[in-house]
């Protein structure tokens, strides 16, 4: 019982951090989109995790760990900046599977701009561009791993 407890605490401090990130980054606007994002949900379902075959973004969407939404407008332009969008580089699209992390940005018109990432590697919806991530990144989303 005391674990339980002590994990949904970690989680929600956790959470109130990506908030507080959110907020107090700068807030430059990095959609490719022509239209603002309006809100932003985040699926995460673990960097380590072992599974029996690799994960789809559906899979994380139905199974995450942790389910952020974002519907503040400055929150979600400083949460597009720490995806670093603008330094992703073609794919040859060899890493594209086992996601852990899902994001879904959705417009005023409600079209819908997702990104993937594997343990190594952000990647656009369909593969064709990406970048690497690191350590410092995946530390944003590795919630009881940092709270110890």
């Amino acid at each position: 019982m005391r674990n339980r407890n002590h994990i949904k605490w970690c989680l929600i401090f956790l959470g109130l951090n990506i908030v507080l990130f959110c907020w107090m980054s700068s807030f430059v606007y990095g959609n490719p989109s022509k239209e603002r994002s309006i809100k932003a949900v985040i699926y995460y379902i673990g960097w380590d995790i072992e599974t029996r075959y690799p994960l789809t973004p559906m899979n994380v969407r139905e199974n995450y760990w942790i389910k952020i939404n974002i519907e503040n407008k400055s929150e979600i332009d400083a949460f597009i900046k720490l995806l670093k969008i603008d330094h992703m580089t073609e794919s040859n699209k060899q890493y594209f599977n086992d996601f852990r992390l899902v994001v879904d940005l959705i417009d005023s018109n409600d079209k819908h701009i997702s990104y993937y990432a594997t343990k190594e590697r952000l990647f656009t919806e369909n593969g064709e561009f990406t970048r690497i991530i690191d350590s410092k990144f995946r530390d944003r989303f590795s919630f009881i791993e940092n709270a110890k």
